[in-house]
């Protein structure tokens, strides 16, 4: 077998017989680093989420609220920032499942939870940073959609 530099060294067999990595080490050098940035899309999410859900208690707690009313809509203060705290719930939610997803796929472990994390980042209403989230999401799908590696994952 004549040596090519530019393919991959996985592909050449040691002189036992063996490949230079094994097929899970090779499927975590390729979804590693896509998982590594769902992770932190996931920890800024979860950090800005917290933040939001704690101003909106403390807005309702006490009463400024009122200072925030927009005079357009036809709802109250309290059920304004009641809404914004139920969406801020879901997005909180979205986000820990993204951040789980990138602390599964660095282990190579549960791929449903995986996907689905990807899944999240990609959607815009539920990422915070949807142009960053966007292209991490796609990334980590294609990633995750590869022949070996549902083989890898425990």
């Amino acid at each position: 077998m004549s040596y090519d530099p530019y393919r991959s060294p996985m592909h050449y067999s040691t002189p036992y017989g063996g490949h230079n990595q094994s097929n899970r080490e090779a499927v975590l050098a390729r979804v590693g680093p896509a998982g590594m940035g769902l992770l932190v899309i996931g920890i800024i999410g979860v950090s800005l989420y917290s933040l939001s859900l704690i101003a909106n208690i403390l807005f309702l707690v006490t009463g400024a609220a009122d200072v925030l009313q927009d005079d357009g809509l036809e709802m109250s203060a309290e059920s304004q920032i009641l809404f914004r705290a139920f969406w801020g719930i879901v997005m909180l939610g979205a986000n820990i499942v993204t951040l789980m997803a990138g602390i599964n796929m660095r282990r190579l472990t549960n791929l449903g939870l995986c996907r689905t994390g990807a899944i999240f980042a990609v959607i815009p209403c539920l990422s915070l940073c949807c142009i960053v989230g966007i292209p991490f999401g796609i990334w980590a799908l294609v990633a995750l959609s590869g022949p070996d590696v549902a083989d890898a994952f425990s």
